[in-house]
């Protein structure tokens, strides 16, 4: 068998256990050799294109097709894998103003040099990344660059979220990953930060990204809200395209 399957992977799965569900829901794969071309994050979701049988033999070539996503961008917090998934590593109640919002989002546009995320899956001297970064060996590495390319990035539209809202938004995401993500020691971090915010709000800006293969959205919002002066992360990611292929 060759086929090319666009199949829509949940939030708080890993590619591994899309591919898994994969099999149960449609038998007649069970004895095929199956893989995915483009990782997305465990919290993570939408298209991930897996690839059936003969072609596997291809994979390269669905490894660098361009790809599109929504990402929902939280202002006021920051953690050590730019996401909810995170130790949190600052927390401010600086707000954001939108012109240098849209001048920072255009600058994002082009080819750039970045390092690899510290909790990304690229493998340095026998481990992955998150690997050096969970035992908090990172400075024993040099971290890897990669070019990347982002050919437009849109803002959808701005919105808030209060502190309550956000406890709930991150228990559950939390609650949704099987396997040692480091759960009940960051959720006792965002629990002890969120207690003195239920009433407050922060901002949250929802964009479009259509980029080449490799970009990072956590990466992105990270960087964002380093370029506002403001702690930033990502709060969701939605792959909806991959080169012809979408939701």
């Amino acid at each position: 068998m060759k086929d090319v399957i666009p199949y829509y992977k949940n939030r708080g799965e890993t590619p591994k256990e899309a591919l898994e569900r994969l099999r149960i829901e449609r038998p007649k794969l069970q004895n095929e050799t199956l893989s995915y071309a483009g990782r997305l994050d465990p919290l993570a979701e939408g298209v991930l294109l897996i690839l059936v049988g003969e072609a596997n033999k291809e994979r390269e070539q669905y490894l660098h097709l361009s790809k599109k996503y929504t990402v929902e961008i939280l202002f006021g917090w920051s953690t050590d894998t730019y996401d909810v998934a995170g130790k949190l590593c600052e927390v401010s109640e600086k707000h954001i103003n939108p012109l240098p919002l849209m001048e920072a989002l255009h600058s994002f546009e082009g080819v750039h040099e970045k390092e690899y995320p510290p909790f990304s899956s690229k493998p340095v001297e026998g481990h992955p990344l998150f690997w050096w970064a969970q035992r908090g060996r990172l400075s024993e590495i040099t971290i890897p660059k990669h070019t990347i390319e982002i050919q437009k990035v849109l803002l959808l539209k701005t919105k808030s979220i209060t502190g309550d809202e956000l406890s709930k938004f991150v228990h559950k995401s939390l609650g949704l990953l099987t396997g040692d993500f480091r759960q009940d020691e960051i959720w006792a971090c965002w629990e002890e930060n969120l207690k003195a915010t239920y009433n407050k709000e922060y901002s949250v800006v929802v964009i479009e990204v259509m980029c080449g293969s490799g970009a990072y959205m956590r990466q992105l919002a990270k960087e964002l809200g380093e370029k506002l002066g403001v702690p930033a992360l990502a709060l969701s990611i939605t792959r909806t395209k991959i080169g012809e292929f979408s939701i």
